[in-house]
């Protein structure tokens, strides 16, 4: 195996000593609680595992929105902060950064406390959040292409409306959320999609242009530019998102099957 080189360090960080007479630690022997007590003066969080080379083990932290690779050397009491590459200028971090899910739980919690309009069972054993747009051709598509899941009883669609299309966007969207039954309206909206004569809402309510602007800024801070935007959970549990229209039939069934 080839040596490795920490590079591109922020912090070296004493975790601890061993004792005279006790087991040589090693890094595989630390907790992500153990490697969040100790950069707990820099404010960094610990959100969960990264992949890492033989002997060492890798932890995502969270640090003023930016996630950062956290390294615990083989010797079991020192810390890494920053890409790793080994001595062919591989890099070793990228890679498995990649890999991590962009979203943990709490920000999964913020997706649950937004504004949506639900479509499908709601006790569907699978809950899939998509930032939509009425005047999206994409975000259409996309809810074609879920309609087999979500009326076979599996899956729960939760639609964040967001207005970021067109000037039709917005009174759209505040139509839906305003309606009697939400469900109902986003459905016949999708069902009439690229009709040139469906009725526009021209009221907007204060109330629903705050909710829409609100998944805005929801969908730009949780790193999304553009619809749809989906987020899923897989059978493990796992967060993953999916930027724009997923590209093939796979991806879907990743989606809406796990």
């Amino acid at each position: 195996m080839n040596k490795l080189i920490p590079a591109a360090c922020m912090a070296l960080l004493l975790v601890g000593c061993a004792r005279a007479g006790a087991p040589a630690p090693s890094a595989s022997d630390v907790t992500a609680e153990t490697v969040e007590n100790a950069l707990s003066a820099s404010g960094m969080k610990i959100n969960g595992k990264l992949d890492a080379p033989d002997g060492y083990q890798g932890f995502v932290g969270q640090y003023r929105g930016r996630k950062l690779p956290v390294y615990v050397m083989p010797d079991g009491k020192h810390l890494i902060i920053g890409t790793m590459y080994d001595l062919s200028g591989h890099d070793l971090t990228t890679p498995a950064m990649r890999q991590v899910s962009a979203f943990t739980e709490a920000q999964w919690k913020t997706l649950e406390k937004s504004t949506w309009v639900a479509e499908g069972d709601a006790d569907a054993k699978r809950v899939v959040y998509v930032f939509t747009d009425t005047e999206c051709p994409y975000c259409h598509k996309f809810w074609k292409a879920s309609q087999p899941w979500v009326n076979g009883g599996d899956v729960q669609v939760r639609n964040i409306l967001v207005a970021v299309i067109s000037p039709k966007s917005l009174p759209r969207a505040a139509g839906i959320l305003t309606a009697a039954d939400p469900a109902m309206a986003w459905t016949s909206n999708e069902a009439n999609f690229g009709n040139k004569d469906a009725p526009v809402n021209a009221d907007v309510s204060a109330a629903a242009e705050r909710k829409i602007k609100a998944n805005n800024d929801l969908m730009v801070r949780l790193g999304f530019y553009g619809t749809p935007g989906v987020v899923y959970k897989d059978a493990d549990g796992t967060i993953h998102t999916v930027h724009g229209l997923p590209p093939d039939p796979e991806r879907l069934k990743a989606i809406f099957e796990g």
